[in-house]
């Protein structure tokens, strides 16, 4: 019953606390996770329960902070102030929302009212660009923060993903199921566990610059090594953020969960290129070109000289257009996408002739019209 769960949780709690009283590397205990009150449970049954805990807290442990989060999964402050404890601190969650200070307002304006640190606890599941936002926003309001997650499982919003197994993919299907294949069971939990070493996921490494490199929104790195002469596949752009890397019509979720704002294709990186797969060269294209995007790559040219440039798209129709910058200025014409019929047929788009200075220099794919999908550039040298 309700009052036996509370008492096993207030129980916990002071157990957990006896065992890291004098442990240094921990913070403070965050007592409930997104708590949503059911119907006809209100803020003070929720603001009791919190202060229960932690007075079996301090039984044992006058060391560590207490968090606490509020209703609709940290998502209010409500019934957590004023504060019941000389060492506490205020969390909240917050995910697909504008990157701007009315979002969190209330959260500020509620923890300054009663003298009492901010947190923000959890949040993540979208682009890079709104993850550089969000951050600088906390930031500059001196609000703390930690990031859901790292590590996930085929999911690109993370800095690691690990890809599901066959036989994990038989645990996700048939976990609920009765009877279990116990040795396939086994097998997939395994080789899951086994996958998510960092060594073995597929890392992209904009996630961690996103959050803690000062130059994200102003200076864009290379995302890979991309050489002249050789191809340069179209899904290896740099690391920045919107306007610095790419410039993408849809670049991060405000939407909420299911949106597909960001990567839409949810494939290798994610900024708000839409990458998808393809059977074209590497396996992976830049689709949903839209008007007025583009895309930026840092290259070394080994030698000067004369070089014809072979561009691969797919598009059902003819009007799409795109046009190919070298350090700012035009290097080709304004070029016509060619019609192929679908998104996966593809033809090749060869400009020849054209002048390229040796040493590290910046490429720029504009798509003044869109309508298509864009998958590599090939530089080869005349002799």
């Amino acid at each position: 019953d309700p009052e036996f769960n509370k008492q096993r949780t207030i129980d916990l709690w002071r157990t957990i606390a006896e065992r890291y009283s004098d442990e240094t590397a921990i913070v403070g205990y965050e007592l409930i996770n997104e708590p949503f009150l059911p119907y006809g449970v209100h803020y003070p049954e929720l603001r009791d329960l919190l202060v229960r805990i932690t007075a079996a807290i301090r039984e044992v442990d006058t060391n560590h902070m207490i968090i606490v989060e509020g209703n609709y999964f940290a998502g209010t402050l409500e019934g957590l102030v004023p504060a019941w404890d000389d060492n506490m601190a205020l969390a909240f969650h917050k995910y697909w929302m504008p990157t701007t200070y009315e979002s969190i307002q209330t959260f500020v304006e509620g923890a300054a009212e009663y003298g009492l640190p901010l947190l923000m606890t959890e949040s993540g599941e979208n682009a890079s660009g709104w993850y550089y936002e969000f951050a600088s926003l906390l930031e500059s309001n001196n609000i703390g923060w930690c990031w859901w997650g790292y590590k996930k499982v085929n999911r690109v919003s993370a800095a690691f993903n690990a890809l599901v197994t066959t036989d994990y993919q038989y645990v996700i299907d048939n976990f609920r199921d009765l009877p279990i294949d116990a040795t396939q069971a086994k097998n997939g939990l395994m080789e899951m566990a086994n996958n998510l070493a960092s060594e073995k996921c597929d890392y992209d490494p904009g996630y961690f610059a996103s959050l803690l490199d000062s130059g994200f929104a102003t200076v864009a790195q290379p995302f890979t090594a991309l050489a002249i002469p050789g191809k340069i596949y179209c899904t290896d752009y740099d690391i920045g953020h919107q306007g610095v890397a790419y410039y993408d019509s849809q670049y991060k979720n405000e939407e909420g969960l299911g949106a597909t704002s960001g990567n839409s294709g949810k494939l290798y990186r994610n900024d708000g290129v839409d990458i998808c797969e393809t059977t074209e060269g590497s396996g992976l294209k830049v689709g949903y070109v839209a008007s007025g995007e583009w895309i930026r790559y840092t290259v070394t040219i080994a030698s000067a000289g004369t070089y014809d440039i072979t561009i691969r798209t797919a598009s059902p129709v003819s009007t799409g257009r795109l046009q190919l910058y070298h350090d700012g200025a035009a290097l080709t014409s304004l070029l016509s996408v060619p019609k192929s019929g679908s998104y996966e047929i593809w033809k090749s788009i060869t400009v020849r002739s054209v002048s390229l200075p040796a040493g590290e220099h910046q490429l720029e794919l504009r798509f003044p019209v869109g309508g298509f999908d864009i998958a590599s550039m090939e530089f080869k040298k005349r002799k």
